[in-house]
């Protein structure tokens, strides 16, 4: 694939991120003006949900897109389809069946409301099931899609069904009625919509390149199940370790206190947010990259895109933890925010944005990982969370309350950061870590340090208003001046960028 190509799909994974990024950050303040913070705290238990099913996934997306970037017929890459949805429609059946089984009990022992009544919860688990299940459902003809490299045409489809969600929900509240039931109901509309229109568009594409798709395989070949059994065990840890503090939270505190810090949380999540698109853009390179066997090829793209991942997440990291309560009273207007509510959400947003870095800084480590069939390292380093993790958060719960949720959630991914790199450089990367390091992680961290330091003294006495462009200005600078620095060591323009797609 062309460097303007891959630029391409990059771009059009931020657009679509953009758009998702704009849609939480713009909807959640009206979703809690029309239903409430209780009502905000269900639908947040929607995404909890979400996040633990994924296990169910069990690495058949993401071997979908491994498998799609290979260079195969397209009659393979059905066949296989077509025995992977099988296996996902099986687990989705089961998975609903549990959430459906277990909904009066969930509303009784776990979420804890004084306005909204048990069976009213339990009906509103049920729905949430539904939903979650077919939400599951897109990921894996998404996953083929990006494969394919027709990511722009994905992306797309993702930015159109998000918009579906949002807006068309919010225009029903507004010209009909607001509720929790309605809002529910209306994700699950669109998320069916959304499975059909993906899987029709997969089909569509491949029949591009062979019009009579045939059968070629019947069942799974060996080596990928080698590789999904390992992503079983990898999906399950994983979906307990990154839900983990919303499952204690959520259980051992009022509906209330889940819905602030599910607020936190999704703001800790912009990092997150920002480097997905890039390492989504990045897997199928890889793994194309490691099929034909090009190492030198495979680490330069690693090292560039890194040092592309890097000047991208520190800003925007040191920007929410400087900025913080800004933000939050910006984003929310103070709705509904007593003093010591609003503080607690800082302190909040501060752990958790520091651990949600970490985690955004792992992600080319771990599709470097997937892109050789290596998932063994992300079992042990999941193993060692969960069994670490879990308890230390209800430790640092039960002594600093809700605040303390954030403090395992820094450690677990600062340690888990630590330990794949030094899988990396023990195993695969042949290049110094020192300089490695160095030259992707230290410059940029100093350059921004630099840079935040600057606007930060510059706009300290300015209103509210006016000293939110600081933290706009120190991405942009940060960012420019990161570039302009490799540049002048390469002794390039200090405006090129094209060594960064290089590989």
């Amino acid at each position: 694939m062309s460097h303007a190509a891959t630029l391409k799909n990059i771009l059009a994974n931020y657009g679509s991120k953009l758009w998702g990024f704009a849609s939480i950050y713009l909807f959640i303040p009206l979703y809690i003006d029309f239903l409430g913070v209780e009502a905000y705290a269900i639908i947040s238990f929607y995404s909890l949900i979400l996040g633990l099913i994924s296990f169910a996934d069990a690495g058949l997306s993401s071997a979908i897109t491994r498998e799609f970037a290979k260079d195969t017929q397209a009659s393979d890459k059905y066949s296989l389809l077509a025995i992977v949805e099988r296996y996902y429609l099986l687990i989705c059946v089961l998975i609903f069946g549990v959430i459906f089984s277990f909904s009066s009990t969930i509303a009784s022992h776990w979420l804890n409301s004084q306005k909204i009544a048990n069976s009213d919860i339990s009906y509103y688990v049920k729905l949430i099931g539904l939903g979650a299940v077919m939400q599951l459902i897109s990921s894996l003809y998404f996953g083929a899609l990006m494969g394919l490299q027709v990511q722009v045409r994905a992306n797309v489809m993702q930015v159109s069904w998000s918009i579906l969600r949002t807006v068309g929900i919010i225009t029903i509240f507004y010209f009909y009625q607001a509720s929790l039931e309605l809002f529910l109901i209306w994700q699950i509309v669109c998320n069916l919509v959304y499975v059909i229109v993906l899987r029709y568009s997969v089909i569509k594409y491949l029949k591009s390149f062979s019009v009579n798709l045939i059968r070629t395989i019947t069942k799974l070949p060996s080596e990928i199940k080698v590789y999904i059994s390992g992503m079983v065990v990898v999906a399950i840890i994983s979906a307990i370790n990154t839900q983990a503090d919303k499952l204690v939270t959520s259980s051992l505190f009022s509906l209330s206190e889940f819905g602030y810090y599910s607020l936190a949380s999704t703001l800790a999540q912009v990092p997150l947010l920002l480097a997905s698109p890039l390492a989504i853009a990045v897997f199928p390179i890889l793994s194309r990259l490691a099929s034909i066997k090009d190492t030198q090829a495979q680490e330069t793209s690693f090292r560039n895109f890194t040092y592309l991942l890097n000047i991208m997440v520190i800003p925007i990291g040191i920007i929410i933890f400087i900025y913080a309560r800004e933000i939050v009273v910006l984003w929310t207007g103070k709705r509904m925010f007593v003093e010591d509510i609003l503080q607690k959400i800082v302190y909040i947003v501060r752990l958790l944005t520091i651990g949600g870095v970490f985690l955004a800084l792992q992600l080319l480590p771990f599709y470097y990982l997937l892109s050789n069939g290596q998932t063994r390292y992300t079992v042990k380093q999941g193993l060692v969370q969960l069994v670490f993790g879990v308890p230390a958060l209800y430790l640092f719960v039960k002594y600093f309350g809700i605040i303390g949720a954030g403090i395992p959630w820094l450690l677990i991914n600062f340690f888990s950061y630590v330990y794949l790199y030094y899988v990396l450089f023990s195993s695969y990367l042949k290049e110094n870590a020192f300089l490695f390091f160095f030259t992707t992680l230290l410059v940029p961290l100093l350059i921004t340090f630099g840079v935040t330091i600057f606007f930060y003294l510059i706009f300290e006495q300015f209103p509210l208003n006016y000293k939110l462009a600081s933290p706009v200005l120190i991405g942009i600078f940060s960012v420019i001046l990161n570039i302009a620095y490799q540049n002048y060591k390469r002794h390039n323009k200090l405006h090129d960028i094209s060594w960064l797609l290089q590989y």
